[in-house]
């Protein structure tokens, strides 16, 4: 092994630092681990966006990262990391072996910026696979399964492949006249009220109540890849309409919402469909909808499923730089630090 190969480098970087867009480009990435993406997402957090760099022996990695002060008495200095909402996981060039070296030089590096604990999510599509998480030296936590569309197919095959309980609630809004547009902006609008009002009555957590701020960030700052579909029934109002991204041949769906008049013919239906239309003809390789709520086998993940049989393991990583530290905040947050909810002083704004 020669000289460059004994390397060991970490450091933090900004969203302007020209590396990271660098990095990220030339490797499989998705709209998660662009800077932009990283900052709106902090931003709708009261976090920072910032990236850990890596190199081990050969080896190096990229982790974006939303970095936000712990609001704590006598713990104010201190902060956790956590990736950007969605699958931002660590990019890895070199050898897979390497992966836990490098994940162990983050863990040093956030130790020594005052960082309390470190969670981490990993992309379904993208390497590096966590197929084998001990293989990587690092404990990462199987969090159930995520389901695509394989946009590669012909749309009769993929229209074949649709659950039946799909299928029958297609034909009907399409018998009934609904239809659907693209990226017709003025329908922004009307998107985002559909979308607050959608997770009120579903009893979302106030976490996935975005700020107006929010929707036109994104709009703003990744302009290239945010996209908006919109299906309108037969008298021309919207019936449902679902915000997604696209980043290279990967399309990702983001955010959805429907009017409650409409719901017994379920429109929501459609926007999906039409998006995988839409990326099929565009040159798109895959729609991901991603899984259940909290990684759990629930009604959302059986939705979901309704639209393709591929499903992907997904995975989250929990790290806690110093023990100690982490075990005293929990006691000042009144939380036991071998809570199921990670990092457990944060349990209450759960």
């Amino acid at each position: 092994m020669d000289e460059g190969d004994q390397r060991v480098v970490g450091e933090f970087i900004g969203p302007d630092d020209e590396r990271w867009l660098g990095l990220v480009v030339a490797a499989p990435h998705d709209v998660y681990h662009l800077p932009a993406y990283a900052e709106v997402s902090a931003g709708a957090c009261g976090g920072s966006a910032l990236a850990f760099l890596g190199e081990v022996g050969g080896a190096s990695c990229l982790i974006p990262l939303i970095e936000t002060k712990i609001p704590i008495a006598g713990w104010s200095d201190w902060s956790d990391l956590s990736s950007p909402y969605g699958y931002g996981s660590p990019l890895l060039s070199g050898d897979p072996a390497r992966f836990g070296a490098l994940l162990r030089l983050f863990s040093t590096a956030a130790a020594a910026r005052s960082c309390a604990s470190i969670f981490l999510r990993s992309h379904p599509l993208l390497p590096p696979r966590i197929a084998d998480p001990a293989s990587f030296g690092v404990e990462w936590t199987p969090r159930g399964s995520t389901v695509s569309i394989d946009l590669r197919k012909p749309e009769e095959q993929l229209w074949k492949e649709l659950r039946k309980d799909h299928r029958s609630g297609l034909r009907r809004l399409i018998a009934a006249g609904f239809t659907s547009r693209f990226d017709d902006w003025k329908d922004h609008d009307r998107f985002v009220e559909l979308y607050l009002s959608t997770m009120s009555r579903v009893g979302a957590r106030s976490s996935y109540l975005f700020s107006p701020r929010y929707f036109e960030d994104l709009r703003e700052r990744l302009r290239e890849e945010t996209h908006l579909c919109t299906v309108l029934a037969p008298d021309g109002r919207i019936a449902a309409a679902a915000q997604f991204f696209r980043c290279g041949d990967l399309l990702q769906g983001h955010l959805m919402g429907w009017d409650e008049e409409f719901k017994s013919l379920a429109p929501a239906k459609l926007t999906v469909w039409e998006i995988a239309r839409w990326g099929r003809e565009a040159g798109a390789s895959r729609l991901h909808l991603g899984g259940g709520l909290g990684g759990e086998n629930d009604a959302l993940l059986h939705y979901k499923s309704g639209y393709s049989r591929d499903r992907h393991p997904y995975h989250t990583l929990a790290l806690v730089p110093d023990r100690e530290v982490y075990g005293a905040i929990c006691e000042a947050a009144g939380r036991l630090p071998d809570s199921a909810y990670f990092p457990a002083y944060r349990a209450d704004a759960a």
